[in-house]
């Protein structure tokens, strides 16, 4: 895998951030939801290593299923997965 630049680790976290964004809010109205933290962790050390955590706060009226946050993570995994893919293929 190729060095990436601080150019490179902004892009991923923004894929990520909106990856998880555009999933949680095509299944949850923004009216149900008092504020949402995304957190994105990019680690180089020994090889990408990305922490991802989403706290969701709804409003009390709101039932949110804690399903949807693994969801959109894992779903972020995998749209990471198919980003580094991308920078490593050959021009």
């Amino acid at each position: 895998m190729k060095k990436l630049t601080k150019e490179d680790s902004d892009k991923i976290a923004k894929l990520l951030s909106t990856t998880i964004e555009k999933f949680i809010f095509s299944k949850i109205s923004k009216k149900e939801i008092r504020d949402i933290d995304i957190t994105i962790v990019l680690d180089y050390e020994k090889g990408l290593d990305v922490d991802i955590s989403i706290e969701l706060i709804p409003y009390e009226s709101s039932k949110i299923e804690p399903e949807i946050v693994k969801e959109a993570i894992n779903l972020a995994y995998k749209e990471l997965d198919q980003h580094i893919q991308h920078l490593d293929a050959p021009p």
